[in-house]
């Protein structure tokens, strides 16, 4: 096992334990955490909505098929294979925005500012831990 495995695998572990007591914290049951879409669509729930939850996968699932099916078109067909990677680029683009709106909005609900949302999209897991250990409350969002 090489070490960007082990540390892909550290920053997996301390999402879900992040994710975890953040839980906890919002009295909500912590295994929830441990689910994959499960506990992003709960911490959607939580500080968000459901809706936003579907649209941002729904991007990102026409990004990732838009490039795909690109790659597919590239030698047959460039018009529309360029047109494809136009819609998948600014779909990628909208779940961006929609995931760090989300962190914004995590960070707002347990009193945290923009520098917290900053420190949650660019190191997540760490800022995880942070806010599952900190003495922060959960804010009603």
């Amino acid at each position: 096992m090489n070490s960007q495995s082990i540390l892909s695998i550290a920053a997996a572990i301390a999402t879900i334990v992040g994710t975890y007591f953040i839980f906890k914290k919002a009295h909500l049951e912590g295994w929830k955490a441990i689910i994959p879409f499960y506990n992003v669509y709960t911490e959607y729930k939580m500080v968000w909505n459901t809706k936003m939850f579907w649209t941002c996968l729904g991007s990102a699932l026409v990004a990732g098929t838009g490039l795909g099916i690109a790659h597919i078109l590239t030698k047959t067909s460039p018009v529309a294979a360029l047109v494809l990677i136009l819609i998948a680029f600014v779909a990628a683009i909208y779940a961006l925005v929609v995931e760090v709106k989300e962190s914004y909005r995590l960070s707002k609900a347990f009193g945290h500012g923009k520098g917290f949302c900053v420190g949650l999209v660019f190191l997540n897991p760490i800022f995880r831990l942070i806010l599952g250990f900190d003495q922060s409350q959960y804010q009603e969002a």
